[in-house]
């Protein structure tokens, strides 16, 4: 972290958002999902900052950041189908039309 850097709780939230990601998927499987991504976001957007964002567990950090009471209770194996199926399989980009459907289904 940077000297003298304010955190405010937009951050907080995001960083509690990672912790939570980090404790359903044991670690080891967190750390090594998110590179994986990320080495696959960085081929499909060859550019550091958009490879980031990209990468699922960014995506649900950012989405649910504003939210302080947001409770992350999706298993591991529902969490990775959901943000896997928001994968445009044309560009391989992530699709918010793709989101907006399956929210609308998944009940």
């Amino acid at each position: 972290m940077r000297k003298n850097a304010d955190i405010d709780e937009l951050t907080i939230n995001h960083e509690e958002i990672h912790t939570e990601q980090i404790k359903e998927l044991w670690y080891v499987f967190f750390y090594l999902w998110y590179v994986v991504d990320w080495l696959i976001k960085l081929v499909i957007y060859r550019n550091f900052r958009d490879a980031y964002v990209n990468v699922v567990f960014e995506r649900e950090a950012y989405a649910n950041d504003e939210d302080a009471d947001i409770e992350l209770t999706d298993q591991a194996i529902e969490y990775f189908r959901k943000y896997l199926t928001m994968i445009d399989p044309k560009t391989y980009l992530y699709s918010f039309e793709k989101f907006v459907e399956y929210e609308n289904n998944k009940e």
